[in-house]
């Protein structure tokens, strides 16, 4: 801070910071989906394993990005009235990069490292705070204190790299129609079946040269039901895809919010508090919020406090809007996929899940604060939270082949891989109570003094 007079202050601070951080995913091991021979539209075979013969395990890397600005200014007026005005801008962003890895529905095409995406979140609140003390005749003055908030919010998911959510020709069987089916082999003269261009060594059933001239390519040999072209290998840079076209979002909204704080010793013994906060959210609609608080004071040494009042909490633009793909592994020991999607979207609406609600919760309290000898303090307190709407991850919902199908419609990536998934819900109302001791006792040792503080805690 600043003082630019005895009774006006200016103020501010800010951060930067830019950190890197990376990890491990599972290993790969051969046989694994991600590893599967594919034909190539020559007919040749690609093998991923001649990229990496004894499998892979994909590195996770995050570059994060965080700043935040504030400035104020803040004193009393004439009047009595003390003010303070402030406002704040904060800004965080992490951007993804993957290696080691690779898009195994790209077949050869696919590069070994990707930028999956990034997550951006931003705010901007302007403040508006004031006090005055005002004698009403009272054991003390009334203080007064109320104020007024705007808020913007936003909360981004940002695309990468194409190559890394790309379906590529290998996410379906036979993607260069080496299989031919009835009606294009009635036009070649052949049976329906599998042909390959080219004599392909280790196929040699039956054979087909259109024209006449052998090594030509334009020769079909025929195939086994085991040939590569029936693999099917799953969708994006393998360990995290990141987002594809159909999860880019950047949700926003903003709040109005105004409170008022009444505070005053109605006598010598018995002080009593009010408050109530309105807020108005874009997305949320509005809502009240008010506490009551009360301490009387039962002689020099034991005092009575306790409190009632309720709570509001909009849900995160994280909790809405999140998209999160990762692997884990299978009772086989095979990596599969698990998902948790937006909840107002079109893969929530499959599961029957509808939009995030708000969070509201009741509390209550009361206490006794003890002080039998000047070094002496012991404080007592009961508490009671309810909270209504609670935002849980919901359990995991098991993904059949009939919904990875509507998920594939939907343009996931990775559809065909995805084992599970699961969804922010308001699915809970907890009820918490319980019980803080805290004894604390000062030594003075005339040069200097020892304090030994002891703390327990029950809560149900």
């Amino acid at each position: 801070g600043l003082d630019i007079n005895n009774s006006t202050q200016v103020y501010g601070w800010g951060n930067y910071s830019d950190s890197n951080s990376n990890t491990s995913f599972f290993h790969r091991r051969p046989g694994v989906s991600q590893l599967l021979q594919l034909r190539e539209p020559d007919g040749t075979i690609y093998d991923p394993r001649d990229r990496y013969p004894a499998g892979f395990t994909p590195r996770f890397f995050g570059n994060v990005i965080d700043y935040s600005v504030l400035g104020g200014v803040r004193g009393e007026w004439d009047n009595g009235f003390a003010y303070d005005f402030s406002a704040r801008f904060g800004h965080n962003e992490i951007n993804y990069q993957i290696k080691n890895t690779l898009n195994p529905s790209m077949g050869p095409a696919s590069p070994r490292e990707f930028r999956p995406g990034s997550l951006e979140n931003e705010e901007t609140e302007i403040n508006a705070d004031f006090v005055k003390a005002v004698d009403i005749g009272w054991a003390n003055d009334l203080n007064i204190a109320f104020g007024f908030a705007y808020r913007d919010e936003s909360y981004a998911l940002l695309e990468g790299g194409e190559s890394s959510s790309i379906i590529g020709p290998y996410a379906s069987q036979d993607p260069w129609n080496f299989n031919v089916d009835t009606v294009e082999a009635a036009a070649m003269g052949v049976a329906p079946g599998c042909y390959i261009p080219g004599h392909i060594a280790g196929f040699n059933e039956e054979a087909y040269d259109p024209d006449g001239v052998p090594g030509s390519g334009d020769e079909y040999t025929g195939c086994s039901s085991q040939d590569p072209i029936f693999n099917v290998v799953p969708v994006g840079s393998n360990g995290f895809p990141g987002y594809g076209d159909t999860f880019i979002n950047d949700y926003d909204r903003d709040s109005y919010a105004a409170y008022i704080d009444f505070e005053t010793d109605i006598t010598d013994a018995f002080l009593l508090n009010l408050a109530a906060r309105y807020e108005d959210y874009s997305d949320f609609g509005d809502n009240l919020s008010w506490k009551l608080a009360g301490r009387f004071t039962v002689s020099d040494y034991v005092t009575l406090r306790g409190s009632v009042g309720t709570g509001f909490r909009a849900p995160t633009g994280g909790q809405i809007s999140t998209v999160n793909v990762s692997t884990r592994i299978a009772p086989d020991g095979s990596p599969v996929a698990e998902g948790i999607f937006p909840s107002d979207g079109p893969i929530a609406a499959l599961f029957g899940f509808s939009a995030l609600d708000a969070e509201t919760s009741n509390q209550a309290t009361f206490g006794i604060t003890a002080t039998p000898t000047d070094n002496l303090t012991v404080t007592l307190d009961y508490y009671f939270i309810e909270l209504e709407d609670r935002i849980v991850l919901s359990s995991d919902f098991q993904v059949t082949p009939a919904i990875a199908a509507q998920l594939a419609a939907l343009g996931v990536p990775g559809a065909n891989t995805i084992a599970q998934v699961s969804f922010f819900t308001n699915d809970v109302t907890t009820e918490t109570q319980g019980i803080d001791l805290v004894v604390g006792y000062n030594f003075d040792w005339g040069a200097g003094n020892t304090a030994i503080n002891l703390a327990a805690n029950w809560n149900d």
